[in-house]
């Protein structure tokens, strides 16, 4: 059985992601395994690199800190499953840098999927989860898939009081966000592997508008006529994609809307076809990713309402 990973940190913001990963794991066929990592305090040192004070008098309350993460992994764990109906979740805690060591050990476990939560703050939360998105997307060979709790819970201290129950968020169709690019493009095949013939797939290209110069100068006519050439172009992309995803069985249309944010557009049609997942690549190169599909994806997940899954582009795609 595929198990999806649950990144937590011991909020009720964090959990947020609880609800989604219940659907992921019906829609899978797959096993949660709630996942926190421990990261001990570092000492404070001298310029020589010795140390200025005793660490070992840390130890009681890095023991205290870690034996409660343990517990709340155990607690939540029974709690979802008392919400399912399921046996108790695997808990596992880690120890380390949070970034790495949650990358490492998707790894290890061969993990279908990571989830996480983020503020989507401002360029990068300042939460534990949120602070650590931005570098696992850059590390992680998994698709990852990053949830934003509703306006209204963005500040850690105004999250809401966690819930007796949680409520499976079902997953039925999902936006494929694509650009016309083959690096765009790479999100099909792990979407597919990840989710079969079990969703219903939009395909959606977002149609650069014609210079505002063109509208100055051109005919109704000739504007009219290029901008439907603009979107044919569009289309017969959108097309291919379509058709093959078509011959895998699974069941698909596609959408296109003309904006001059791509961002704004999947957002703008995750929202008019009711879609319940937004699936998009990036390439998550450098701090924030400063190629085009970094760029949007980015936005996209400070904004969207719907889980934003990504799937990391291979290095040099283009």
């Amino acid at each position: 059985m595929r198990t999806i990973l649950v990144a937590l940190d011991g909020s009720p913001f964090a959990e947020a992601a609880i609800p989604v990963a219940l659907g992921m794991a019906k829609c899978l066929q797959a096993q949660i395994e709630l996942v926190t990592v421990h990261q001990p305090p570092a000492g404070v040192r001298a310029i020589s690199g010795a140390s200025v004070h005793d660490l070992s008098l840390d130890r009681s309350g890095n023991d205290e800190l870690r034996a409660a993460l343990q517990q709340y992994l155990e607690h939540t764990g029974t709690r979802i499953a008392h919400s399912s109906e399921a046996p108790p979740v695997p808990v596992t805690l880690l120890d380390g840098d949070p970034a790495d060591r949650l990358c490492e050990y998707a790894a290890e476990r061969s993990a279908a999927l990571l989830i996480v939560t983020t503020h989507g703050r401002g360029g990068v939360s300042r939460v534990w989860l949120g602070s650590v998105t931005d570098t696992v997307l850059r590390e992680i060979s998994i698709p990852l898939l990053v949830v934003r709790p509703p306006e209204g819970t963005s500040d850690i201290t105004a999250a809401p009081t966690a819930p007796a129950h949680f409520t499976a968020q079902p997953i039925r169709k999902v936006l494929v966000a694509l650009d016309g690019t083959s690096a765009g493009n790479a999100v099909v095949d792990p979407l597919h592997v990840l989710f079969g013939n079990s969703v219903q797939y939009v395909v959606f290209g977002a149609v650069p508008p014609l210079h505002p110069m063109w509208r100055a100068i051109a005919s109704q006519e000739e504007y009219d006529r290029d901008l439907m050439t603009q979107e044919a172009m569009v289309a017969g992309y959108l097309r291919a994609t379509e058709s093959e995803l078509s011959d895998r069985g699974a069941q698909v249309s596609r959408c296109a809307l003309v904006d001059i944010d791509p961002a704004r557009a999947i957002l703008s049609s995750a929202a008019t076809n009711g879609v319940d997942l937004v699936a998009m690549a990036t390439h998550a190169r450098g701090l924030m990713g400063r190629v085009m599909l970094g760029s949007i994806s980015d936005k996209v997940l400070r904004t969207a309402d719907t889980p934003v899954l990504l799937c990391r582009t291979a290095p040099g795609a283009l």
